[in-house]
């Protein structure tokens, strides 16, 4: 139940890690609602590869589900069982024939540090994860502070560096049935 509970701060701890690594390969990223994208690829791009939206909202028109929540049930209702019909080799040549050339010269300058987002500092991070957290609601456990800071400052902060904040954080804290 912990890890159910808690499952927003871990998602949230590894987009942080992912992105880290991937801004130390000098890659960019930005945050996109809870997760992230890499700047210097076009949305348009991404769709190329992101087919699971497309099999799911086609299939939603076709059983005439609108609502969000009915759409995720589906998402997973009608998930295919990946098959390794294809090695990596096969996989490679298919996804690099779904690119146009330009979009495969933008795939190749991404990773040269041309393409920065804004980074945030950890401080920065925790004190806009307070402001938000607080705004609705006057308690909230510390691991949701964690990820809201986390999510703030993805490709920028380091779990560690926001585990550091919260505790120099000037908020209340109290321990409630083994949790923070």
């Amino acid at each position: 139940g912990d890890i159910v509970r808690d499952k927003g701060y871990y998602q949230a701890a590894f987009h942080a890690r992912l992105g880290e690594k991937l801004t130390g390969l000098g890659y960019g990223v930005e945050r996109e609602g809870k997760a992230f994208r890499l700047l210097g690829i076009e949305k348009a791009t991404c769709e190329k590869f992101s087919r699971r939206t497309a099999v799911i909202e086609e299939r939603a028109k076709a059983l005439g589900i609108t609502d969000a929540d009915a759409k995720a049930n589906l998402g997973r209702t009608t998930r295919n069982r990946k098959g390794d019909e294809l090695g990596s080799d096969e996989l490679r040549r298919e996804w690099l024939a779904r690119l146009t050339p330009a979009e495969l010269q933008s795939l190749k300058s991404t990773g040269t540090d041309i393409h920065k987002g804004r980074l945030l500092t950890a401080k920065e991070a925790m004190d806009y994860a307070v402001e938000n957290s607080f705004e609705r609601k006057s308690v909230i456990t510390e691991k949701a502070l964690i990820a809201a800071a986390l999510v703030q400052g993805v490709g920028s902060v380091t779990v560690e560096d926001i585990h550091r904040q919260i505790r120099d954080a000037n908020i209340i804290r109290k321990e409630k049935g083994g949790v923070w």
